[in-house]
Parts: structure tokens; C-alpha cells; sequence
């Protein structure tokens, strides 16, 4: 017996079908198949084919209803697309083409380079394609190195897949020379701890000295007396944040510092395409400018994004088990925020492939607009972002810090 419902869009292209399944309601069926329900009117009607809907007297029905039940009722389900775009075939893509790989460790949708991205190609990647991927992506950032400085710097590494490939593809690179490549951990974040003997396991293999930087240090460094008393003061400071915000301010600490004790002017560390793209709509949506990538001055140290233009999937492609065990070592998330800029960052390659790497590219430019948007702040003795802090805010970090 035949379980599914037909479901026709009419728009300005024409009129499409889609099955719904009776199990479902309006909305999951549409979800399901990539339509926003922002985006449509639903109606029940006599004629699904009719061309003109308003002969037949549409009802409305709404996506909260189930199919099975609407169904019932008598009629055809019609969603009506709000505006004359040609959603339907921003949807299915056009076509989708499929490339095969030997061993393939992962896959990725790029857009067809002669036709666009209304034409998808769903790409196997084997881990030597993944390497490749990111070693361009790290060519052309050390190409694009500010002239006349050197290339010495701090790598901070994770002991996952993205300090892993970052570290493996700066020494294939060519363009940097070993002795200028000085790997740092920081300890003292309970999940980041986990990946220890992992990180010195890849750095071992590399021939590189990883330099492990103890929790006791790490307070020094922020002139805190105890870390684990700083982390339980965040908690209670900022009960919906992620300990991850702490970390990394406390890793931007850690790694300047090793930038100055080896006389390094540049930090470079394995931030990916979603990473970036997700904080520069945070930021656009607040009303910011983007910050600049792949390169970004924080006092008398530039914070280095080499793997900037390359997803955290082909990242984890190139050392797969690395990736893998990171992964289950990692504390849940609870940050709303973070979620949901990371998952437009995500839906946008779905939807449209390439449109996150124009996005990032876009960011970019205009961070470039603002020639010093982080600062030092007195009353912080730190850099922040050139943003309007209330002196409230402020005072709460300075707080946070000044009664540990």
C-alpha cells in the first residue's frame, strides 16, 4: 500500500510534486525536502494543476496538521512560493553529479566550475585529496605573507585532525623552515587535557618538539593563583557560556606569551572555513565588522588562520582517526549562539556550494575597512575587539580575573 502523499509547489517556473509521507506533518514534510515554511503559502485545493489557485477557492491549512489527516478532508495539498525565484531548482541542484575516489575517508559538495552551483558535484575524497586541499590553502597563505617578516612561529596544537594536518602541511609546504616551527599545548581545559598524549604522539612523528604548557603555567601566564578556581568563577560568572570561550581567551594568553619567549611575531593555529564564517555572521548580525583572517594583529603578535578556506570535514579527512578521537574526548556544547551560526555556516554549503567560501572571502574585505579593531583596554590591561562594552561588562571580566 502506497504510504505517500503528493505535494505540489506551484510557482512562476511551474508546478512541481513532492511526496510527503501520511506519518508526517505538513511542516517535516516540507523541512525534509529543504523548503522554509517562510518561504510558502499552504493551501488545500480542488485542482492541484489548476493555474490560477484563486479559481478554486484555496483553504489554508497549516504545517502543524497532518498529512493523513488533511488528506482526509477531501483535496490537494498546494504550497504556494511567495516570490518568482526559482526555488525548485535551487533545491534539486540542477543536476548532482557523483566522483568516485579509491579508499575515499570522507566526501564534500563542490559547485561545478564550468556551471555553477546550481550544479553539485558530490565529491569522494580519498586522505591524500584532503591533504592536498588543505596544503593549498596553506601555500597560499605563506605566500601571502606580510613582507619583509619572517616566518618563524608558534603552531597551537590540539592533538586533533586540524593541528595534525596544519602542522604536517606547513613542513610540506616548503615555505617555512622547520626550525621556525615551535608546537605549543595548553592543559587545563578538562576535554582539551585528553588529547595530551595524542599530540605528542604526532609531534613526535613530525620530529618536532611540543612544548606542554601545565596548568600551573597557564595561571601564571594570566596571573591568576589557581586555574581551577578561575574556571569555577567563569561558571558562576557566565552560567550560559561554554568553558570553550574561556579557553580560548586563556589560549590567546598562552600562545602570545610563547611568541615573545621565542622572539615569533605570528601564532598560527587551525581554525577552519566554519569557524570563521560562523563568527563573522555573529558579528555582522550584531551590527560589527568582521574580523580580519587569515591574518590578525592582536598587539605585537598576528594570529595566523592557514587552513582558513578549508571545511573542518576535508580538514578531518586528511587524518581521520586523529579527528575521530578528538571528537569523543570533546565536552557537549550548550551555547545556543554558537549552534546556530555554526549550523548556517553548515546549511549554506548544503544549499548552495561555494556560497560559505564567498561569504568568507566577503568578511574578509570588509574587515579590511578597519585598519585596528582589537585594542589594548586599559582597565583590562588586555586587547579586546574596538566594540561599545558597557563599563558594566567590563568590569565583570576585570572582576573575574582580579579575585582569583
Amino acid at each position: 500500500m502506497d504510504k505517500s502523499i503528493p505535494i505540489y509547489i506551484h510557482s512562476s517556473h511551474g508546478v512541481f510534486k513532492f511526496l510527503g509521507r501520511k506519518d508526517e506533518t505538513l511542516g517535516s514534510a516540507l523541512k525534509r525536502s529543504g523548503i522554509p515554511l517562510s518561504a510558502v503559502a499552504t493551501y488545500l485545493v480542488v485542482s492541484p494543476t489548476s493555474k490560477k489557485l484563486s479559481d478554486s477557492i484555496p483553504s489554508f491549512i497549516s504545517a502543524s496538521q497532518p498529512l493523513n489527516g488533511i488528506i482526509k478532508t477531501g483535496g490537494h495539498i498546494v504550497v504556494q512560493l511567495a516570490r518568482n525565484i526559482s526555488l525548485p531548482s535551487l533545491l534539486t541542484g540542477g543536476k548532482t553529479f557523483l566522483r568516485k575516489v579509491d579508499n575515499p575517508v570522507t566526501e564534500w559538495i563542490f559547485p561545478d566550475s564550468d556551471k555553477g552551483a546550481f550544479y553539485k558535484i558530490l565529491s569522494q575524497l580519498s586522505s591524500k585529496d584532503c591533504f592536498n586541499i588543505v596544503l593549498e590553502s596553506v601555500k597560499e597563505v605563506l605566500n601571502n605573507w606580510p613582507k619583509n617578516t619572517s616566518r618563524r612561529m608558534i603552531v597551537g596544537v590540539s592533538g586533533g585532525g586540524d593541528s595534525n594536518v596544519l602542522l604536517s602541511t606547513l613542513l610540506k609546504s616548503g615555505l617555512v623552515k622547520k626550525s621556525d616551527i615551535f608546537p605549543v599545548m595548553m592543559l587545563g581545559i578538562p576535554d582539551w587535557d585528553r588529547q595530551k598524549e595524542q599530540a605528542k604522539e604526532l609531534c613526535q612523528n613530525l620530529g618536532l618538539n611540543l612544548e606542554i604548557v601545565e596548568a600551573e603555567q597557564v595561571a601564571k601566564i594570566v596571573s591568576v593563583s589557581s586555574l581551577s578556581e578561575l574556571i569555577k568563577r567563569f561558571k558562576k560568572y557566565f552560567p550560559d557560556a561554554d568553558l570553550e570561550f574561556l579557553g580560548t581567551f586563556l589560549l590567546r594568553r598562552v600562545l602570545s606569551y610563547y611568541a615573545k619567549l621565542h622572539k615569533a611575531k605570528y601564532v598560527a593555529i587551525g581554525a577552519n572555513r566554519e569557524d570563521l564564517v560562523s563568527e563573522g555572521l555573529a558579528r555582522i548580525a550584531k551590527g560589527l565588522l568582521p574580523l580580519p583572517a587569515p591574518f590578525r594583529k592582536i598587539g605585537s603578535v598576528t594570529f595566523v588562520y592557514p587552513m582558513w578556506k578549508v571545511p573542518k570535514k576535508i580538514g578531518d579527512g586528511a587524518f581521520p582517526r586523529y579527528s575521530l578521537v578528538n571528537y569523543e574526548n570533546r565536552n557537549p556544547s550548550y551555547s545556543e549562539g554558537r549552534c546556530l551560526y555554526y549550523y548556517i555556516a553548515y546549511a549554506t554549503s548544503e544549499i548552495c556550494p561555494g556560497l560559505d567560501l564567498t561569504l568568507l572571502e566577503g568578511f574578509s574585505k570588509i574587515a579590511a575597512k578597519e585598519k585596528t579593531p582589537i585594542v589594548k583596554e586599559r582597565t583590562l590591561n588586555d586587547f579586546i575587539c574596538k566594540d561599545k562594552f558597557t563599563v558594566e561588562q567590563l568590569k565583570k571580566w576585570k572582576d573575574l580575573f582580579d579575585l582569583v
